[in-house]
């Protein structure tokens, strides 16, 4: 357990037990928000199946009020969970990807730097256990989530719809624990186009 001692706000594991209440607050940040499409919710279950098959949370709390939580997800070489596939990372990569899956705060806890926080507990976690590539989506509309990622040393490396929701875009980002940047082919081939 970790603890933000000005706040009094306190970090923790979660465990299975918590799926039903991380996916509610997923519900309830939801529906808090402006822009309901830049918040992707999942189900009771399939927070529940993440936490027994392939990833680990932190959750935020202030006493024994949970305010936030963060999933990271440990996909390996799941086609359907890695988002290092859409980036064309060889197998080696692949299998030390760690997905920053969904992250969620109560409103009147933003501010705070909760979501970085759990951001950094989940890195250091993941390097602890073999991951070493970082991943997130992100809707490029949301200016906070974007400047959170930016900020913390990630790349946008691309920008796509239709991850979750049927026209509505996603940026991918990317941080290396090693700094390494990815590396992109000219559009043009090195012509200058006039």
């Amino acid at each position: 357990m970790s603890s933000n001692q000005e706040s009094g706000i306190h970090f923790e594991l979660a465990s299975v037990e918590n799926a039903e209440m991380i996916a509610d607050l997923m519900h309830l940040v939801q529906n808090a928000s402006v822009n309901k499409d830049f918040y992707v919710v999942s189900s009771p279950s399939r927070v529940k199946w993440k936490l027994e098959t392939n990833s680990f949370a932190y959750l935020a709390k202030d006493g024994d009020r949970t305010v936030g939580f963060y999933i990271f997800e440990m996909p390996g070489l799941d086609r359907n969970e890695n988002l290092g596939y859409d980036i064309n990372l060889p197998d080696e990569e692949l299998k030390r990807v760690l997905c920053m899956d969904s992250v969620a705060v109560l409103p009147e806890y933003r501010g705070q730097g909760l979501q970085r926080k759990m951001a950094e507990m989940g890195e250091e976690e993941g390097l602890r256990r073999g991951y070493d590539i970082f991943m997130a989506t992100a809707d490029p509309r949301n200016t906070p989530s974007v400047r959170n990622f930016l900020s913390s040393g990630y790349d946008i490396v691309l920008v796509k719809e239709n991850y979750y929701s049927k026209g509505i875009p996603r940026a991918l980002f990317l941080k290396r624990a090693d700094g390494k940047k990815m590396e992109y082919p000219s559009a043009s081939d090195g012509v200058v186009l006039d």
